[in-house]
């Protein structure tokens, strides 16, 4: 019963948006077409007209809660395909606005079930979910969401399949417990961090973060092109190693406060490091320090084979 009057305020919600504006209205013009995939580490698409220049394709990880459920073999194959619609359109959306309104949009899919749940509104409850939001947001845009299906073996899905597993979508990250462990340091005198600097879908320890490139959620695309400076901040870096000169290079010109996820390496970089005003420094346990997700959504976990401390850096 629950299920029957949710179906039915989604009617209601869809009717209200789209009365007089679709039904009635003159044929809507043809925005773009995209072709998407989603595989067990996340979702990957492309615009195959090139709408957005050299940045006409994404790569975005399942969120941890998607990952947990896909290891629970609770995020099904047909729930994975219809929400990659709903990424690639957000995509669009936040790279060109206007691309994503009042037109028509094509979205080639390789899975029948993914096409069903859309065009006939059958599906698992979760499934139909996911088609109720995608739906939703079509219609507060005037869009017309047009699924076509073609053959995996297709070279536009065959593109969008690479991107849906590219090797950057599992990427490792700092364990769980270590990282709530963190913020115990007296030198902190109890502040919280803000922001997330290196992250993404899938690794983001915190609600802001930014990531390397596009994702739903981040705050912002590219940690470096941010300003880390001010009182009120505290950031979380765990960057890519290879990128430590360049992080604490910027944490020094902008006075960045924060707490430095670092190898102790015989770098250039390390003279530096020690200049800066480093209120407390841990050594970070070994065992299952990095963990990252699998295809399909289990946990690896490994130990790097050289030490790796926690600076924290106070202005």
């Amino acid at each position: 019963m629950a299920f029957f009057v949710q179906r039915a305020r989604l009617f209601l919600r869809l009717l209200k948006l789209k009365n007089g504006r679709s039904w009635w209205a003159k044929p809507t013009a043809f925005r773009f077409r995209a072709a998407g995939d989603a595989s067990e580490l996340g979702y990957g698409g492309l615009l195959p007209d090139g709408e957005l220049g050299e940045d006409s394709s994404f790569s975005v990880p399942f969120t941890a809660a998607q990952a947990e459920r896909l290891a629970a073999n609770d995020f099904s194959s047909t729930e994975r395909e219809v929400t990659a619609m709903a990424v690639c359109l957000q995509w669009v959306a936040a790279r060109r606005p206007e691309l994503a309104m009042s037109g028509i949009i094509q979205y080639q899919t390789d899975s029948q079930a993914a096409l069903l749940c859309v065009l006939g509104m059958k599906g698992t409850p979760p499934c139909l979910v996911a088609v109720d939001e995608l739906l939703c947001w079509c219609a507060e845009r005037d869009v017309e969401l047009e699924v076509v299906w073609y053959p995996r073996e297709s070279e536009l899905q065959q593109a969008a399949d690479r991107l849906s597993k590219d090797p950057s979508l599992s990427q490792w990250q700092l364990n769980g417990r270590v990282f709530d462990a963190l913020w115990g340091e007296p030198a902190l005198k109890g502040r919280r961090p803000t922001v997330d600097a290196f992250a993404d879908e899938r690794t983001a320890k915190l609600p802001c973060f930014y990531a390397a490139a596009w994702s739903p959620r981040a705050a912002a695309v590219d940690a470096f092109a941010q300003h880390w400076g001010g009182a009120e901040q505290l950031l979380y870096l765990n960057p890519p190693f290879q990128l430590m000169g360049r992080v604490i290079r910027k944490i020094r010109a902008e006075r960045a406060n924060c707490v430095l996820i670092a190898p102790v390496w015989p770098r250039w970089w390390s003279v530096t490091l020690r200049s800066l005003p480093v209120k407390a420094q841990r050594r970070l346990p070994h065992s299952g320090l990095f963990e990252r997700t699998a295809p399909g959504g289990a946990i690896e976990a490994k130990g790097p084979r050289y030490a790796v401390c926690a600076f924290y850096i106070l202005w």
